[in-house]
């Protein structure tokens, strides 16, 4: 059982390290570093990793699926049985060799999704995200202190003015029917559906430029093109990933020690998110456990 992992980091503490070191030790990883950071790829020293740094991604932005879509084709080159897609604040729930065992039991697709509209997502139920135009002016060129004042000014204008405006005169963008489905980001994909997404995005340039210009489109965009474009495969709504969107006080809330149990009686395979510079006990914990596992 060959199995990726793609990683994005958008920072590279001793916690990212930990996640990178650990899981290679028996699986490739692939690593998107946000350009905006002050390291190279060559800091990034392990065996079995394989990073990139092409794209400054910012939050929610057109670039995300750009440095994510570039992961999936840079691995897809060496035909793995198992893509997981992961952040660098995610932690493993479960021991190298427990995973290994789970997805030789486990061939279908690992995602959350639902069609668009939906209403817990708020704004027309996630359709907002792709019916109008969203500045991406924070994504050019060097960002300092009057590039970030304007982006905040233009972002303004644009949530608070031109969009009330367009919906009230009932004016969005085409969907080129398009059917848009949703969810969180982070899935486990066998290679028959990465293959398919490579092979779809390369033949269709312009659905990857429909994209453009959205928010928070990294949400939408892979599970659109998995619940339209590729074949002969098996759906199943489940991420297996813990993730508590209710308790707070962020959201997702940053997992602490006192989630230790529900996290464990779970059944996922990974948790999301952790953060060592609020708790470090959660995630030396964790460790211990499915170190000792392997």
């Amino acid at each position: 059982m060959k199995i990726a992992f793609i990683i994005l980091i958008h920072e590279y503490n001793e916690q990212q390290k930990k996640l990178i070191k650990h899981l290679a030790k028996d699986f490739d990883v692939y690593v998107h570093i946000d350009k905006k950071l002050n390291i190279n790829i060559e800091d990034i020293d392990c065996e079995n990793v394989f990073a990139f740094k092409e794209y400054k991604v910012y939050w929610g932005s057109f670039n995300q699926i750009r440095a994510t879509l570039l992961l999936y084709k840079e691995a897809d080159k060496n035909k793995y049985d198992r893509y997981c897609f992961i952040s660098g604040n995610d932690i493993p729930l479960v021991s190298n060799s427990d995973l290994v065992s789970f997805f030789s039991k486990n061939k279908g697709e690992y995602l959350a999704f639902d069609k668009l509209p939906v209403s817990f997502w708020g704004g027309n139920g996630g359709l907002d995200r792709m019916d109008y135009y969203y500045t991406n002016m924070q994504c050019r060129g060097k960002i300092n202190i009057f590039v970030k004042l304007y982006s905040k000014i233009l972002n303004r204008i644009n949530l608070q003015i031109v969009i009330p405006i367009l919906k009230m005169l009932k004016i969005k963008r085409s969907n080129d029917g398009i059917v848009f489905y949703g969810g969180t980001n982070w899935m486990d994909l066998s290679r028959s559906c990465v293959e398919q997404i490579v092979m779809f995005t390369e033949k269709n340039p312009e659905f990857i430029n429909r994209f453009k210009y959205t928010r928070n489109a990294d949400e939408i965009f892979f599970q659109t093109i998995i619940c339209n474009y590729v074949k002969d495969v098996e759906l199943n709504k489940n991420c297996l990933r813990y993730i508590d969107w209710f308790t707070g006080p962020e959201l997702p809330r940053v997992l602490r020690y006192e989630d230790y149990s529900k996290m464990k009686s779970s059944n996922c395979l990974f948790a999301r998110k952790v953060d060592s510079k609020i708790d470090t006990k959660i995630i030396d914990t964790i460790y211990s456990e499915i170190d000792e596992g392997c």
